[in-house]
Protein backbone atom coordinates (compact mmCIF):
# COMPACT_ATOMS: atom_id res chain seq x y z
CA UNK A 1 0.00 0.00 0.00
CA UNK A 2 1.40 3.50 -0.81
CA UNK A 3 2.11 6.17 1.95
CA UNK A 4 -0.75 8.60 0.28
CA UNK A 5 -3.31 5.55 0.92
CA UNK A 6 -2.06 4.81 4.47
CA UNK A 7 -1.89 8.56 5.54
CA UNK A 8 -5.69 8.91 3.68
CA UNK A 9 -6.98 5.84 5.83
CA UNK A 10 -4.89 7.27 8.97
CA UNK A 11 -7.77 10.46 8.32
CA UNK A 12 -10.56 8.44 8.16
CA UNK A 13 -9.69 6.46 11.16
CA UNK A 14 -9.31 9.09 13.20
CA UNK A 15 -12.07 11.21 12.15
CA UNK A 16 -14.43 8.67 12.85
CA UNK A 17 -13.54 7.77 16.14
CA UNK A 18 -13.19 12.01 17.06
CA UNK A 19 -9.10 11.93 17.54
CA UNK A 20 -6.20 13.33 16.04
CA UNK A 21 -4.15 12.26 13.42
CA UNK A 22 -0.15 12.57 14.57
CA UNK A 23 1.97 14.65 12.39
CA UNK A 24 4.00 12.41 9.93
CA UNK A 25 3.11 9.33 11.62
CA UNK A 26 4.50 9.66 14.76
CA UNK A 27 7.61 10.10 12.48
CA UNK A 28 9.20 12.91 15.17
CA UNK A 29 11.00 11.79 18.18
CA UNK A 30 8.73 14.28 20.36
CA UNK A 31 5.31 12.84 19.01
CA UNK A 32 4.86 9.09 18.00
CA UNK A 33 2.64 6.46 16.63
CA UNK A 34 -0.41 7.44 14.44
CA UNK A 35 -3.64 8.52 16.08
CA UNK A 36 -4.44 9.70 19.27
CA UNK A 37 -7.09 11.08 21.62
CA UNK A 38 -6.75 12.20 24.74
CA UNK A 39 -6.86 8.79 26.38
CA UNK A 40 -5.66 6.22 23.54
CA UNK A 41 -2.88 6.19 21.27
CA UNK A 42 -2.82 4.20 18.33
CA UNK A 43 -0.68 2.35 16.29
CA UNK A 44 -2.56 2.02 12.24
CA UNK A 45 -1.49 -0.85 9.85
CA UNK A 46 -3.10 -1.22 6.92
CA UNK A 47 -3.26 -3.59 4.15
CA UNK A 48 -4.09 -4.52 0.45
CA UNK A 49 -3.88 -7.74 1.29
CA UNK A 50 -5.76 -10.66 2.79
CA UNK A 51 -3.68 -11.08 5.51
CA UNK A 52 -1.28 -8.72 7.76
CA UNK A 53 1.81 -9.46 10.07
CA UNK A 54 1.68 -8.24 13.84
CA UNK A 55 4.86 -8.43 15.56
CA UNK A 56 5.62 -8.08 19.11
CA UNK A 57 7.89 -5.60 18.51
CA UNK A 58 5.71 -2.96 16.63
CA UNK A 59 2.86 -3.99 19.95
CA UNK A 60 6.07 -3.57 22.48
CA UNK A 61 7.23 0.08 21.30
CA UNK A 62 3.21 0.98 21.29
CA UNK A 63 2.94 0.05 24.90
CA UNK A 64 6.37 2.12 25.40
CA UNK A 65 4.93 5.53 23.92
CA UNK A 66 1.42 5.04 25.16
CA UNK A 67 3.38 5.00 28.75
CA UNK A 68 5.49 7.72 27.83
CA UNK A 69 2.74 9.29 27.39
CA UNK A 70 0.17 8.52 29.73
CA UNK A 71 -2.18 6.88 27.42
CA UNK A 72 -3.98 3.40 26.78
CA UNK A 73 -2.53 1.59 23.74
CA UNK A 74 -4.82 0.39 20.74
CA UNK A 75 -3.79 -1.68 17.66
CA UNK A 76 -5.95 -0.44 14.59
CA UNK A 77 -5.98 -3.21 11.95
CA UNK A 78 -7.01 -1.84 8.32
CA UNK A 79 -7.61 -4.64 5.53
CA UNK A 80 -8.44 -2.14 2.52
CA UNK A 81 -11.68 -2.85 0.61
CA UNK A 82 -14.75 -0.32 -0.95
CA UNK A 83 -16.13 0.51 2.41
CA UNK A 84 -12.96 1.50 4.60
CA UNK A 85 -14.55 0.98 8.19
CA UNK A 86 -16.49 -2.64 7.61
CA UNK A 87 -12.81 -3.93 7.88
CA UNK A 88 -10.82 -2.09 10.45
CA UNK A 89 -9.64 -3.69 13.47
CA UNK A 90 -8.71 -2.81 16.73
CA UNK A 91 -6.55 -4.79 19.32
CA UNK A 92 -6.44 -3.57 22.78
CA UNK A 93 -4.16 -5.29 26.04
CA UNK A 94 -7.21 -7.65 27.60
CA UNK A 95 -6.96 -5.01 31.01
CA UNK A 96 -8.46 -2.57 28.75
CA UNK A 97 -11.58 -4.96 27.13
CA UNK A 98 -12.40 -6.51 30.18
CA UNK A 99 -12.51 -2.58 32.34
CA UNK A 100 -14.77 -1.15 28.90
CA UNK A 101 -16.70 -4.67 29.19
CA UNK A 102 -17.48 -3.61 32.52
CA UNK A 103 -18.85 -0.43 32.19
CA UNK A 104 -20.38 -1.46 28.95
CA UNK A 105 -23.78 0.24 27.72
CA UNK A 106 -23.55 -0.56 24.07
CA UNK A 107 -26.10 -3.15 22.63
CA UNK A 108 -25.63 -4.69 19.38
Amino acid sequence: MDSKRALQIEKIIAKFLNWKRVAFSGGKWFDKEDIRSEKYLAQVKATEQYAIKVDSRDIRKLEDNALKYRKKPIFIIHFDTSTPLNSTWCMMPIKYFKKIKEDETYED
